[in-house]
Order: structure tokens, then C-alpha cells, then sequence
């Protein structure tokens, strides 16, 4: 009979060890417990992009007067991404053709896809488009110097690995000058198509 007692307090006190959750065990200054682990593939909150230079071969054009050229462009650029792809950049480039050219910025709307890969080492594409400014400092009478106006749209597949990017993209430009007349007509909308690869740092 107290046998059958003993067995009995015996189970009841094992009881409360049992219940007890295992997060419990654990030693209260260990974080690990409760925190969960960063996704190794996960997209980092912010991204800074530095391309320094890119640079690439074109083509602008000039229908009304029927002038086109083949250009050279050289420029920087700063881009910007959100975790959830929504981001800007901004461009600072020249353009020569040897006998002109044009200085210029694009100011655009930015929006990142990752492709393949994680935060790390990755394939993304970016997609932009926005305004453009620029200045023509051409010595031929069938275009208009001095300011232009206008807008862009581009592309760019870039390759980052930790803190470097290498990227290769296109761009195309429409540009309204501001002196809409040339030798008494009107001098017309411009265009303006590049192929850049770009290398650069990338900070997240």
C-alpha cells in the first residue's frame, strides 16, 4: 500500500518537468532562442550603387535635318534600392562624336529584380526611366546647340558580388532642344540610343 502511495507522489511531481515548453530550458541570456535567423537569400533593406565610370557606343540622331552620328559616352552613376525594388538614380555623363558632343544628366525612377542568387552574390536586372537634360556643344549647323529637354528609358543586368558590381545595359533618349528653330525651320526632336557597361561598388 505505501508502495503504490510512493509511485504515486512520484509521478505527480515528475509531471511539471514534463509541461514545461522548451523554449524554458533554454538559458535566458541566449537571444538565439527566440530570435529567428536572417534568410541567407534575403534582399537587403537598402542598396547603394556606385558606378564609376560607364561607358559605351551609340547612336544620335536628328530626322528633321537628317543627321546622325555615331557617339562615344562616358559617365557616373548613383542608384538607389529599397528591399522591395522601388528605388532612383541619377546619371552625370558626355558624349563626343569627335567634331561635338553634349553634357548631361538623367534623374529617373528605379525598379530592381533579382534574377538569381542572394544578397551576397546576385544577377538583377534594373529598370529606369525619367527625365534628361543636357547641354550641346555641336560645331555643325544641323542640329541646334545650347539646352535640351527631354526624357529616357533603360535598362541594366548587373552582377554584384559582395561589394563590386559590373553591369552591362542600353539607354534611349528623346531630346526637344530649346531652340526650336534651325536656319528658318523647325529644328525638331532628337534622339539618342547607347549601349554602356558599367563597373562600379555596391553597400548594403
Amino acid at each position: 500500500m505505501h508502495s503504490h502511495r510512493l509511485l504515486l507522489v512520484l509521478a505527480l511531481l515528475a509531471l511539471p518537468s514534463m509541461a514545461l515548453p522548451s523554449t524554458a530550458l533554454a538559458d535566458p541570456g541566449d537571444d538565439t532562442a527566440t530570435t529567428p535567423a536572417p534568410a541567407a537569400d534575403a534582399e537587403p533593406e537598402h542598396r547603394v550603387d556606385v558606378i564609376i565610370p560607364t561607358a559605351g557606343l551609340g547612336l544620335f540622331m536628328a530626322p528633321t535635318s537628317g543627321y546622325q552620328s555615331t557617339i562615344l559616352l562616358l559617365g557616373i552613376e548613383g542608384r538607389y534600392a529599397h528591399r522591395s525594388g522601388h528605388g532612383a538614380m541619377l546619371r552625370l555623363s558626355s558624349a563626343t562624336n569627335g567634331w561635338g558632343g553634349a553634357t548631361g544628366g538623367d534623374l529617373d525612377y528605379l525598379f530592381r529584380v533579382r534574377l538569381a542568387g542572394h544578397q551576397h552574390v546576385s544577377l538583377g536586372l534594373d529598370l529606369m526611366a525619367g527625365l534628361t537634360v543636357a547641354v550641346l556643344h555641336h560645331n555643325e549647323a544641323l542640329i541646334p546647340v545650347g539646352a535640351h529637354t527631354g526624357g529616357n528609358a533603360g535598362f541594366s543586368l548587373d552582377f554584384r558580388a559582395r561589394n563590386f558590381v559590373v553591369g552591362i545595359g542600353a539607354q534611349y533618349r528623346v531630346l526637344i532642344p530649346s531652340e526650336r528653330a534651325l536656319n528658318g525651320g523647325d529644328a525638331g526632336v532628337e534622339h539618342a540610343a547607347t549601349a554602356a557597361l558599367s563597373l562600379g561598388f555596391t553597400f548594403y
